[in-house]
């Protein structure tokens, strides 16, 4: 139960006068108040004749919803007894919140399935009145009743109260909510992947939540592993269409700008985190594109630190690459297993970064996830040089793998392994990660492309970094040793030395900021690998200007 720090709630009846409260109100809300309605509602039918005899095709439909919506409205008021210690009664407030079982989907579930009890009731009545003119206005009464109760619970419990309002719907569940089900249920049957959980996270209370990213479904198991609503921090990317702005703002999902330091983004976790709300936090920064850990972000150390005595899970996430790694275009099916590692707040861990980073370095697949032969078309836009001989000629896919078209070397992948087939038949196993950072452009390694390297037929955005990106047609993409230059209806020609920042958006999209000008460039990539062209800009601007564009 969460009790509000600073509320020390009204004070209480005791002894007979408390007894005799609560002995009213039962009488009055569950006898004398229902007994008044139909008895109005019957007086009506006959002065307006509005009553009508409810058939069998009426009556059995009316009496199920009442056998259904009747055991809730009781289950409403046990949960609000066992979680608050009260129960509830407008004048025993109580100072604390019911959060889980049905309020954390319902603002108000007794209010709700009291009216919704009232509705085949009124069928098995057969009162007209009691449909057409009684129970609206009882049901206005009890919105505006319910709309005072929730300005009392804002002054009384704070932010705390007023973010459990904003999580819960009233009539219909929130978006988030209403998915959660369907969309476990759809990634079970169609997708026939099996999740399996382990441990608990913090069901009432603000909290942090830790995870890897691998995955476009990592949001779903982390969801599965969960019973509570989730603000989510994804790329602002998904919010630049106002439609989907819409759609992933109703998710709960709080935009982050991956190319500057956001302050909105900051000041809109904080608020959330001040309404006991839970964050989800990838602290890599975006989805892995080998199935390997990342850096930990800088950023969300510091975010951490700003909260120092909230709590913050560790959660693990592992099997989701080979289901849907970034380089690929559709999932497929397998095994996820999510665990809830440890619990641990930053005021308390000296190690946190350490205790993070332990977290996505270990975070290997089991075998009985891993050893799953993967599907390898889209493997270029990852390894987009050839591991044997370090050469850009593509792949030849077939059913048991994939193969160089310039050595011949054969390849196939299980999990986050890459399988070398040897010319005696014995194979060779490195994983995709350490595959990747053999043939990566970098110049912290000498390892630099040769220039100039150009692409034709990319598609270009630009704009302001924190507005809106306008679309500037097809052009051609030059790299140099000093300047990228993209040739379109109008010459754009940008040095390296002032570009802060390269990022990459899904597996197409390169975000290319201007600092200087303050401008960003959106280059979708269709026919080269984007994580190449990202390296190979990093690495040039690295040697142009002693200083690496930051790329996550």
């Amino acid at each position: 139960m969460h009790r509000v720090p600073g509320v020390s709630g009204d004070s209480r009846q005791s002894g007979a006068g408390r007894f005799l409260l609560i002995t009213s109100y039962t009488v009055v809300f569950w006898f004398l108040l229902p007994g008044f309605i139909v008895a109005v509602s019957l007086m009506l039918d006959r002065w307006l004749e509005l009553g009508f005899q409810a058939g069998h095709a009426l009556t059995l439909p009316a009496s199920i919803l009442l056998a259904v919506f009747f055991p809730v409205l009781i289950t409403a008021v046990v949960q609000f007894r066992l979680q608050t210690g009260e129960w509830p009664i407008s004048s025993l407030p109580s100072d604390r919140l019911a959060l889980r079982g049905l309020y954390s989907i319902w603002r108000h579930p007794v209010y709700l399935f009291y009216c919704l009890c009232l509705l085949p009731i009124a069928v098995l009545v057969g009162s007209g009145g009691m449909l057409l003119l009684v129970l609206p206005v009882f049901y206005l009464v009890v919105v505006l009743h319910g709309s005072r109760e929730e300005r009392d619970l804002r002054l009384r419990l704070g932010e705390c109260a007023q973010g459990r309002q904003e999580r819960t719907g009233i009539i219909l569940p929130r978006l988030q909510t209403l998915l959660r089900l369907p969309v476990l249920i759809l990634v079970r049957t169609l997708l026939r992947v099996k999740v399996r959980h382990t441990g608990t996270v913090p069901g009432e209370g603000p909290v942090f939540i830790l995870a890897p990213h691998r995955s476009y479904l990592d949001p779903v198991f982390v969801a599965c592993a969960t019973g509570r609503y989730l603000n989510f921090v994804t790329t602002y990317q998904m919010f630049r269409n106002s439609g989907a702005a819409v759609l992933f703002r109703r998710l709960g999902c709080i935009p982050r700008k991956r190319h500057t330091r956001d302050m909105e983004c900051v000041r809109l976790i904080a608020g959330t985190i001040r309404r006991c709300g839970a964050v989800v936090v990838f602290p890599e920064g975006e989805r892995s594109w080998t199935g390997g850990a990342g850096p930990v972000k800088n950023e969300c150390l510091k975010l951490l630190e700003l909260f120092p005595d909230v709590p913050v899970v560790l959660m693990s996430i592992t099997g989701s690459y080979g289901i849907w790694p970034r380089w690929r275009s559709f999932p497929s099916s397998g095994e996820v297993a999510v665990k809830v590692l440890e619990s641990l707040r930053s005021s308390s861990c000296t190690d946190l970064e350490s205790r993070v980073a332990s977290m996505l370095r270990d975070l290997t697949e089991p075998a009985s996830l891993s050893r799953r032969r993967t599907a390898g078309r889209g493997i270029e836009k990852v390894l987009y040089r050839c591991p044997a001989c370090l050469l850009q000629s593509g792949y030849r896919h077939h059913s048991r793998g994939f193969q160089c078209r310039a050595c011949g070397q054969r390849f196939r992948l299980a999990g986050l392994s890459l399988i070398l087939e040897g010319q005696d038949g014995s194979p060779e196993e490195c994983s995709i990660p350490v595959a990747y950072r053999s043939i990566r452009y970098s110049a912290g390694v000498g390892r630099v492309p040769d220039v100039p390297a150009s692409c034709p037929g990319v598609a270009m955005f630009s704009g302001p970094s924190g507005g809106s990106l306008t679309g500037r047609g097809k052009v051609a993409v030059r790299l140099d040793e000093e300047t990228l230059r993209l040739d379109g209806a109008v010459t754009t020609v940008i040095r390296l030395a002032d570009i802060s920042s390269v990022t990459t958006e899904g597996s197409e999209r390169l975000h290319v900021l201007d600092g200087r000008h303050d401008l960003l460039y959106q280059l979708r990539f269709t026919r080269q690998s984007v994580l190449m062209w990202q390296d190979m800009t990093i690495s040039m601007a690295e040697l142009s200007s002693g200083r690496a564009p930051n790329r996550s």
